[in-house]
């Protein structure tokens, strides 16, 4: 009778230590399954307050239209509006493509920034003979067809003026920006679209600038007083070019001179 106690005994002991770890583990489920759900919520908030605050400060960003035009009025394709220091921080050098096509250069107005590479490919059934005297970046590649080895280099900010030794009447224009800046360039409605409302403005166009590489620079009052139309989501700013001063055609007949390199012409410096 004792034996049979101690046994019934023992079997209730078991059975109480069993539904006690059950419990534990129900316990401790629980308590998993609620830090989970608590971790999710704390996520989905923080997502959902970011994402607000990303919208409303989209909302509160208006969208900022830079025209540029003559002082006739008339928009300027081509021009390149810069926003000094606005730019994205430096990444790899890209390569761009500055093509010659029907015996011109296809773009004629090529931005890039200070590093970059750029391709000079000849699409045309003649050969070319590309230059530039320009102090950025003085370079030739001699006469050729189809596309020169390598691609060249522009590690310093400027404007280089592109010519060919062959054909007289084809110009073209590299703009390198710096890369802490952000450089854009005018579609034909003379307009660019910036991301953010620009504290100073440069502005370069190769017939409205003083000289091939001069930028025409405005501080943030000067850009006030550009506003021409301003509402929550959109303020565009009208920027007048100066009286052009570089748009001479150059002459037909350039006179030899024994100090300059035995290609080019001299007016594109």
């Amino acid at each position: 009778m004792h034996c049979a106690r101690s046994e019934s005994c023992r079997l209730d002991v078991k059975a109480n230590n069993h539904e006690t770890a059950k419990q534990t583990i129900r316990d401790r489920t629980y308590g998993i399954h609620a830090l989970i759900r608590n971790w999710i919520i704390l996520c989905w908030w923080i997502v959902s307050s970011v994402g607000g605050a990303v919208q409303s400060h989209a909302s509160t960003t208006p969208k900022v239209i830079v025209q540029v035009i003559t002082p006739e009025g008339l928009p300027l394709a081509d021009a390149v509006v810069v926003v000094p220091g606005a730019g994205i921080s430096a990444g790899p050098a890209q390569t761009r493509v500055m093509d010659q096509i029907h015996r011109a250069f296809v773009p004629h107005v090529l931005t890039l920034s200070a590093g970059d590479l750029v391709k000079f490919p000849n699409s045309d059934n003649i050969r070319h003979h590309v230059y530039s005297f320009s102090e950025p970046k003085p370079f030739e590649i001699r006469l050729y067809a189809d596309a020169p080895k390598a691609p060249v280099e522009f590690p310093k900010a400027g404007v280089v003026v592109l010519g060919c030794n062959i054909h007289d009447d084809m110009v073209g224009y590299l703009f390198i920006a710096e890369p802490t800046d952000l450089a854009r360039q005018t579609d034909d409605a003379g307009q660019v679209e910036l991301p953010l409302m620009p504290t100073s403005l440069e502005v370069w166009h190769e017939r409205y600038s003083v000289s091939a590489s001069e930028l025409m620079k405005l501080t943030e009052s000067e850009i006030t007083e550009k506003i021409v139309s301003q509402a929550e989501q959109l303020v565009q700013i009208q920027v007048v070019m100066p009286l052009a001063v570089n748009n001479e055609p150059a002459p037909t007949a350039i006179q030899p001179n024994r100090n300059l390199p035995a290609f080019g012409n001299p007016m594109r410096r």
